[in-house]
């Protein structure tokens, strides 16, 4: 869906037609806002049986839990980060997601190294700065981009366009996501927990 914001949007834009705009951006938050709430009830009260029946290590449960708190600020992060390239200001994104967000996670990262916290503040400055990020990017977004007042006022029509848009991008996005995280799923299921760590460090490092 945060693809069809990109499409439409600029689209609308094209025609200055806000009322289109709107229509789009509020079509896109009726759909995904619920389901990621969804999802974060799922995964928050199914962590203890997705610790031990998927991954076979019960010490997650409490990792998934403060992790699933994290799925909504990102879905609405995915909306945002979209409308603004649609908009043209990526450089908005660029400072609250690449700069602002990673910087705190690697800084409080550091702190619960240095105080020798337990692996759940790592969860939680994941968590904290996820929220951060779409704060400043919300700001950013309202006073240099688009005013997202009155996004709610008309009705949707557009929902079944943009539904229609986005659904083969969908399939193609959970295939990516595949790709990219099975290895990863499969060194956690059939090996420890440090293993998934080393390997989640040497991938990315090999692919430069």
């Amino acid at each position: 869906l945060p693809q069809g914001i990109v499409r439409f949007v600029s689209q609308f834009r094209a025609s200055r037609d806000r009322e289109g705009i709107n229509r789009v951006i509020s079509s896109s938050l009726k759909i995904t806002v619920p389901l990621s709430l969804i999802l974060f009830l799922l995964v928050y009260f199914l962590s203890d049986f997705l610790a031990v029946s998927v991954f076979s290590k019960p010490e997650l449960g409490s990792l998934l839990r403060i992790l699933s708190f994290s799925i909504p600020p990102l879905v609405v992060l995915a909306n945002f980060d979209k409308l603004i390239l649609a908009f043209q200001k990526v450089e908005y994104t660029v400072l609250a997601r690449n700069f602002v967000e990673n910087l705190l996670k690697v800084l409080l990262v550091l702190l619960v190294l240095f105080w020798s916290l337990s692996i759940e503040w790592v969860a939680i400055v994941y968590v904290f700065s996820s929220v951060v990020a779409l704060i400043l990017l919300y700001y950013l977004l309202k006073k240099k981009v688009y005013s997202l007042k009155g996004i709610f006022s008309k009705k949707s029509r557009i929902m079944p366009s943009l539904v229609k848009f986005s659904l083969p991008l969908f399939v193609s996005d959970v295939f990516a996501y595949l790709l990219v995280w099975t290895d990863t799923l499969v060194i956690g299921y059939f090996m420890s927990a440090v293993d998934v760590g080393i390997y989640n460090v040497a991938a990315p490092t090999a692919m430069l």
